[in-house]
């Protein structure tokens, strides 16, 4: 056999234990949207586009790209002060199809984390509904 042959063999072996274990499974497709966020009931000028690429959430606006949320396990997004103290905020989400909802939590030191937000993206329609059930997502800016 030559050095090809055995090259092929390799690969056809390794192929097909990848199948046997599952691991060929397809992610699934990633989805992006591009809203202008309502501030204050006007939509922004800047376009804030959501992807979410494997387990993870992106936005990218006029600030950069940031990871919002995952998949499995709360993301630290950072920490704010107001005048009680520092307040840290953790997300998630969770994905069926083409609608992803996230929820954000919030938690002071010392306190339990409680839920503060969860809004539902859909990619399909390019909306975002936060909590009160309101659409804050103007795919086309007006």
């Amino acid at each position: 056999m030559t050095a090809r042959s055995y090259l092929i063999g390799a690969v056809m072996v390794v192929s097909s234990i990848t199948i046997a274990h599952g691991e060929s499974r397809a992610a699934p497709p990633a989805l992006t949207m591009t809203c202008h966020e309502l501030l204050r009931g006007v939509p922004s000028k800047d376009a804030t586009i959501y992807e979410v690429i494997g387990t993870d959430m992106f936005a990218t606006g006029a600030a950069g790209r940031k990871k919002i949320s995952t998949v499995g396990s709360q993301l630290y997004l950072g920490t704010v002060r107001d005048a009680r103290g520092p307040i840290d905020s953790y997300a998630i989400h969770s994905r069926k199809g083409m609608m992803v909802t996230r929820s954000v939590y919030e938690q002071r030191p010392g306190q339990k984390k409680r839920l503060f937000f969860t809004d539902r993206y859909d990619f399909a329609r390019h909306r975002v509904i936060g909590s009160d059930g309101k659409d804050s997502c103007h795919a086309n800016g007006r």
